[in-house]
């Protein structure tokens, strides 16, 4: 499986409303752990026709995953996103396989300012996964300093690292609005940064990767809270990554899921 470079149209578009910003071909989760082998199955690896990893997803419901409208190829034709691998520990493990079949972006989704930059993907079957919960729309389940745990299988180090084979995360905070506009330039309210740990967080092209809020009755609990969008300075003190909020996109998706 091959790892798809970022392409000059998403970063034109986001050198226009942050600073110093800018995509490429790295695919990274900095300074975290394993995961246990069997937890976290609902996150996803997305795939287009020719077995690219395009991005990550995750599972919302038995037939629906959600991840980001750059990822599922809102600006970008020549690129179709067909099929997903739920439950995978190793990155070429087989996991559970599905195609997709439905790929909805939300309607306030802008490739300007990335505004509400959520997709809903409908798989062909359903996932025997349990799926991660939804937060609330009222922002009470993503607050100022909470610690959360963002998931993938990204390289390990910046900028010369290697893709981990297993399944990684690592534990990135939540920051306020007004401490995130300090480095984004018009920040939309659809976004939310996490991170700034010197060589901890996401970094470029690790689009749709989950930010979790894990929770102390167990994983069948978990929320996710937002979805990796843009990275500066991948693990650079101060320097988080900007996710999209999902509180912004909740009641949308439960509108077209039916929950």
């Amino acid at each position: 499986m091959k790892i798809i470079t970022a392409s000059a149209a998403i970063s034109a578009a986001i050198a226009s409303v942050i600073v110093d910003a800018g995509h490429n071909s790295r695919n990274l989760i900095l300074g975290g752990d394993v995961v246990p082998i069997g937890t976290k199955r609902y996150t996803a690896m997305i795939f287009d026709p020719n077995e690219e990893l395009i991005c990550s997803g995750v599972l919302i419901s038995s037939l629906h995953l959600v991840t980001t409208a750059w990822c599922a190829g809102s600006d970008r034709n020549d690129k179709t996103l067909t099929t997903v691998t739920l439950g995978a520990h190793y990155r070429n493990d087989t996991g559970e396989h599905h195609n997709i079949v439905k790929v909805q972006y939300h309607p306030e989704f802008s490739n300007e300012t990335f505004s509400h930059d959520f997709a809903l993907l409908t798989l062909d079957s359903a996932s025997a996964i349990t799926p991660i919960k939804l937060p609330k729309s009222d922002d009470s389940d993503i607050t100022y300093g909470l610690v959360t745990k963002v998931v993938g299988w990204g390289e390990t180090s910046f900028p010369d690292g290697e893709l981990s084979d297993e399944l990684r995360g690592v534990n990135v905070s939540v920051w306020t609005n007004d401490e995130c506009a300090r480095i984004f330039q018009d920040l939309e309210q659809s976004y939310v940064c996490a991170g700034g740990t010197p060589g901890k967080g996401a970094c470029h092209n690790d689009y749709g990767s989950p930010i979790i809020k894990e929770s102390a009755l167990g994983e069948s609990e978990d929320i996710v809270v937002g979805l990796h969008s843009i990275s500066i300075k991948c693990g650079a003190a101060g320097e988080p990554s900007l996710y999209s909020r999902m509180s912004a996109g909740v009641d949308w998706i439960r509108k077209e899921i039916g929950v």
